[in-house]
């Protein structure tokens, strides 16, 4: 049979032993926590850096395609242009580009 002063003693063990387990419990939710808020800002750092380097790499290819269709453009309007004179003026046009004369004998 247990003694008035052990029951004390017994309880008082316990509880000790439930509160030391509570203050770690809370100290591995708070750690836990702020791994949690770490990640997260890490994951929203990525999300930013993520979308700054599509938009980037988006408006470096929008500038490449412009570039591309301005030069395009450009040949073709040489193109049109020197069919619009061959039209108009008909071989006399050959005649006035330099080195067309010997670059057409040589063919």
């Amino acid at each position: 049979r247990m003694y008035l002063w052990q029951r004390h003693a017994a309880l008082n063990e316990a509880k000790r032993r439930i509160d030391e387990r509570e203050h770690t419990l809370q100290s591995w939710a708070v750690s836990k926590e702020s791994e949690l808020s770490a990640k997260e800002s890490d994951w929203m750092d990525w999300a930013t850096q993520q979308k700054q380097q599509k938009k980037e790499f988006e408006n470096h290819h929008k500038q490449l395609l412009e570039l591309e269709q301005g030069l395009h453009k450009r040949t073709m309007e040489r193109t049109l242009d020197c069919i619009a004179r061959h039209l108009q003026m008909g071989d006399a046009f050959d005649l006035e580009l330099p080195g067309a004369a010997t670059g057409a004998q040589g063919q």
